[in-house]
């Protein structure tokens, strides 16, 4: 069994202040990074997310900000932050399609097409404060799988 867990984001100073404790609550305009869990057994592949599902949805580049206030797109996240968890959910598999074409992940210099299997997106949370969905994808890999790549898009942070 391959278990590999992994930060997806370039923003470690902050998870670093996090982490310490020594953060100052965080708002909704504060750019989350993406963490994944990514487990390979048995001829599986799952990769569990837990991403700022608007983020990404408002297309807004998670690589140039730190603060979705700050993007240009900002009032296109403001909308998908103020839409029921439903309706984020039932829009996030449309991202899939594009990771795919990466691939998003990679096993011995094959592309694994990953599958959206369950999206869950917190609710009842304040709108000021990010929702931090948690996304389960899977894909099948060889039984023999040796070497694991995995792509993160650009302007995903």
């Amino acid at each position: 069994m391959i278990r590999t867990f992994f930060k997806l984001t370039s923003k470690l100073a902050f998870c670093a202040v996090l982490s310490s404790g020594l953060g100052a609550a965080v708002h909704a305009h504060e750019v989350q990074p993406t963490i994944a869990d990514l487990t390979i057994d048995a001829g599986q592949a799952e990769m569990i997310l837990r991403i700022n599902g608007e983020a990404f949805l408002a297309d807004i580049d998670l690589d140039e900000v730190a603060d979705t206030n700050n993007a240009a797109n900002a009032a296109d996240y403001d909308v998908l932050r103020g839409l029921p968890a439903e309706e984020i959910e039932a829009r996030m598999p449309d991202l899939l399609a594009a990771w795919n074409e990466l691939p998003l992940l990679e096993v011995d210099g094959a592309a694994i097409p990953l599958q959206s299997t369950a999206i869950s997106v917190p609710r009842d949370v304040n709108i000021e404060l990010p929702r931090i969905a948690e996304w389960r994808l899977t894909g099948s890999v060889p039984q023999d799988a040796r070497r694991v790549v995995v792509r993160w898009p650009e302007g995903g942070g």
